[in-house]
């Protein structure tokens, strides 16, 4: 788990892009496998999901930065 939550954090603060991922996930020594890359296709969709935020009081949506 604390390989997730590394990478995790990887992403939240670098705002990286996949191949970013695979490089970071060679250098802190974790084998990028089928999964280890379905985790990365995940959290890098979920940041961009969570980059837009719509207010519940209101009928506009804008994006977070």
């Amino acid at each position: 788990m604390e390989a997730f939550e590394t990478l995790s954090s990887f992403v939240e603060e670098m705002n990286p892009d996949f191949e970013m991922c695979y490089d970071y996930c060679e250098a802190q020594g974790i084998e990028v496998t089928p999964d280890v890359a379905q985790v990365i296709e995940d959290l890098l969709i979920n940041r961009e999901d969570d980059s837009w935020y719509t207010d519940p009081n209101s009928k506009a949506s804008y994006h977070h930065y």
